[in-house]
């Protein structure tokens, strides 16, 4: 197995960047940590036993290190690779390369979509495997969370059953303008199971959100209350209603002293601390094509605000079709005590006064 390690996926997320591409120094200078690293950690555990398992990895922290801390010592060891914050996408493609030299069955990466299409643009015949940690992950070659990787590498090796994953490219500049532009980058062949997430579809059910939005106003928004009000097309018709206009692609904030726009983890804190309201909610859509309801482009709302507001009080909103094309609900959060606290089924704001009811597979 090739394991790869982007040490600086996903960073953007929490301080609202939608990214990290181009735009490292500035999530540093807003106070981001790798997150990387955490993930990688939590795939090597959660293997019932690594026994039989040939690592092929870059030195230090672009996977060695992650080996080395859950007591992997001998591995395939590539050498000559810089540490963090100096990593860069040629370092990726140059690992890649490396590690094809000993054919390795799958090639696992923890990272993001820059690092899928980094990855598939020096190889393109052996599977490739994504543990999440980047910010969006629109392609459909990433398992669900660190732990469903796992789950998949451990049928993967008694079955070697692939299928084709779709890998979008994303233009994280224009996201940052909250512009949605993707395109297809390429395919890649992807271990096959249940557990590899779908890639992102647009949706079009503009009447349903149009009416969601409707019922919130009228059956439950109060304005003394504060919301935190998450990406997507279908919250954004609320935010428009509530705020007057919003971010489509980032998080927003309201209370009654305040309008917070497109804002990181550290003002939402802020805003439940200092901001004078009587009940706090977090509002929040279904990703089309994927069911991914936390862990997927609103990073923002980390596992610390949903421990602050609660479980009890976040509002899922989507529209039918996308409802009835998921079949189920997916949170990927880095708490698993927290996960414990998802109930077993989901209520769906649908339309006005319509629902509709989700499993939850955390």
């Amino acid at each position: 197995m090739a394991f790869i390690v982007n040490p600086i996926a996903g960073m953007g997320g929490r301080v609202g960047l939608k990214g990290t591409d181009n735009v490292l120094q500035e999530a540093i200078r807003r106070g981001a940590k790798p997150i990387a690293w955490k993930r990688a950690e939590e795939f090597l555990l959660s293997f019932s036993s690594l026994d039989g398992i040939q690592f092929i990895a870059p030195e230090g922290d672009m996977g060695g290190r992650i080996l080395e801390r859950v007591g992997i010592r001998k591995y395939v060891k590539l050498r000559g690779y810089p540490n963090y914050p100096n990593t860069t996408a040629e370092d990726t493609k140059r690992a890649v390369l490396e590690a094809l030299e000993y054919n390795p069955e799958v090639i696992v990466f923890v990272g993001g979509d820059g690092t899928a299409r980094d990855i598939i643009s020096v190889c393109k015949e052996k599977p490739i495997l994504g543990v999440p940690a980047g910010v969006k992950m629109y392609s459909s070659v990433f398992a669900l969370s660190p732990i469903h990787a796992a789950l998949v590498l451990e049928k993967f090796k008694g079955h070697r059953v692939t299928s084709e994953g779709v890998i979008l490219d994303i233009d994280e500049d224009a996201f940052r303008r909250d512009e949605l532009k993707l395109r297809v980058f390429g395919y890649a062949l992807t271990p096959s199971s249940e557990f590899i997430q779908g890639s992102k579809e647009i949706s079009h059910g503009e009447s349903d959100k149009e009416a969601i939005a409707e019922y919130f106003v009228d059956e439950i928004f109060n304005e003394e209350d504060l919301y935190v009000l998450g990406p997507g097309s279908t919250v954004y018709e609320i935010k428009r209603k509530i705020l007057g206009k919003g971010t489509l692609l980032g998080v927003d904030v309201y209370s009654k002293e305040r309008f917070m726009f497109d804002v990181g983890e550290k003002e939402i804190l802020e805003a439940l601390d200092n901001l004078g309201y009587k009940k706090a909610y977090i509002v929040v859509t279904i990703i089309g094509g994927q069911g991914i309801l936390f862990g997927r482009g609103n990073q923002q709302i980390s596992s610390e605000v949903i421990r602050r507001i609660g479980v009890e009080n976040i509002i899922v909103v989507a529209d039918s079709l996308k409802v009835k094309r998921v079949k189920k609900a997916y949170v990927d959060l880095d708490d698993r005590d927290l996960l414990k606290e998802f109930p077993e089924y989901l209520r769906i704001i649908t339309g006005y006064g319509r629902f509709s009811v989700l499993p939850v597979v955390r």
